[in-house]
């Protein structure tokens, strides 16, 4: 497996702990998107993809989150059973939709991307300094080439192999 693409968003608020969103491409023809740059005590962690958990109103059927009480629909009493929680027991409010299979191909991606963010983190302040006597309001060039007020970055051809430790993601499939 080759991370042969990077996409990077920076987030401009640096009192957030969310540094950046971030997308891979595999092999020029699997993308993962909506991954995340989050900053914790111990450091950058990238978070894979997400969605919140929810169950169904017995009554209405509509949609409601797990710490509901009562259905935000019908507004009827839920009284809830058999939910899901972690090995800690507390309770898991999220399931990942794609996340690596084993440490590492979590570790490559990890490292490739993070060295990334770091990279565009480098060509923002570079483009900042630049662009700091500009006349303020104009679209500036971001550091994927493109015009805009958001920073993008695009990091092509990144040439990273998954270390060989079996098959690929455990399927048998190559």
């Amino acid at each position: 497996m080759k991370i042969t693409e990077v996409h990077i968003k920076l987030v401009s608020n640096p009192k957030e702990k969310l540094r950046a969103f971030c997308s891979v491409t595999l092999d020029n023809a699997f993308a993962i998107r909506d991954m995340k740059i989050i900053e914790t005590s111990k450091g950058l962690l990238l978070a894979m993809p997400s969605r919140r958990l929810g169950f169904r109103c017995p009554h209405c059927h509509s949609k409601n989150h797990l710490r509901a009480h009562y259905c935000n629909e019908c507004g009827s009493e839920v009284l809830q059973t058999n939910l899901p929680t972690d090995e800690t027991g507390r309770l898991s409010l999220y399931a990942d939709i794609a996340y690596p299979v084993n440490s590492s191909t979590r570790d490559l991606l990890q490292r490739t991307v993070l060295q990334a963010y770091m990279d565009e983190c480098r060509q923002s302040e570079t483009m900042t300094h630049h662009n700091e006597g500009e006349a303020s309001g104009g679209n500036r060039l971001t550091s994927s080439g493109h015009a805009g007020n958001e920073d993008t970055f695009v990091r092509r051809n990144v040439t990273q192999d998954r270390p060989v430790d079996g098959d690929s993601f455990g399927s048998g499939i190559h």
